[in-house]
């Protein structure tokens, strides 16, 4: 259904969460997005690449292997990767921890022509999905790391906070590898309280331009998390 609803409403692409096609054939996927002409601007996601527990850690470094697999797959353009969070770590040893996690994922990468594509997110998610939750601090690692093969993922209800945000998009460049638009409360009451955009606070406008001024041409994709909208409101949404 979401295909369909995405190709009645003249969209060209799709991004594509993990969870909905676990128990899907690939073959049938790839039909489906063939029959509806729409490409796959991301698959989401990938992660938790940081954790004392070495047997936890080899089991998501595996999962984000199956994922780059899975993003070849379906011709995804980007693999979003999250980079977790290890409460008994300090921010300088998960950094090293997710640098080598990366840097072990990247030759497979390369190998399948998947981009992963590191995507900080908002303060909200410190103590659960990603302990990186500045631009700028997820900017600093993938140039460190250096590879055609590892970007940023944007998200305007992730990185609106920060003061740095338009510096740090025109520090990105070319190293966009997709954005997400979406919008936000003041204070958002949870997690699932995203808002489509132009129905919060971010400078939505401005954060679009600066990305538009860095050459960015590729896809934006709209991503909102939200318990307040119904499945059956999907078309009048997309619309």
């Amino acid at each position: 259904d979401d295909v369909r609803y995405y190709s009645n409403a003249g969209y060209e692409g799709i991004g594509i969460v993990r969870e909905k096609i676990r128990s899907q054939k690939i073959r049938t996927i790839n039909m489906t997005l063939k029959k509806y002409h729409l490409s796959v601007s991301e698959l989401c996601s990938a992660g938790r690449l940081v954790s004392r527990d070495s047997d936890v850690l080899s089991f998501h470094i595996n999962d984000a292997i199956q994922a780059i697999e899975t993003a070849h797959s379906l011709e995804a353009k980007s693999l979003i990767i999250l980079a977790g969070f290890e409460p008994s770590f300090t921010y300088s040893v998960s950094l090293d921890v997710l640098r080598a996690s990366i840097e072990k994922l990247l030759p497979i990468a390369e190998k399948n022509s998947v981009r992963l594509a590191l995507e900080p997110l908002h303060p909200i998610y410190k103590s659960s999905l990603s302990f990186l939750v500045s631009l700028g601090d997820a900017l600093d690692l993938v140039n460190r790391i250096n590879s055609d093969y590892l970007g940023i993922w944007l998200d305007t209800y992730h990185i609106w906070w920060d003061p740095n945000v338009i510096d740090n998009i025109y520090q990105a460049k070319d190293k966009i590898f997709g954005v997400h638009i979406n919008d936000s409360l003041p204070s958002p009451i949870s997690s699932s309280d995203w808002r489509l955009p132009g129905q919060g606070v971010i400078p939505i406008n401005e954060i679009l331009k600066a990305i538009d001024s860095t050459g960015w041409q590729g896809m934006y994709s709209v991503e909102v998390v939200s318990d307040k909208i119904s499945e059956a409101e999907y078309p009048q949404v997309l619309e």
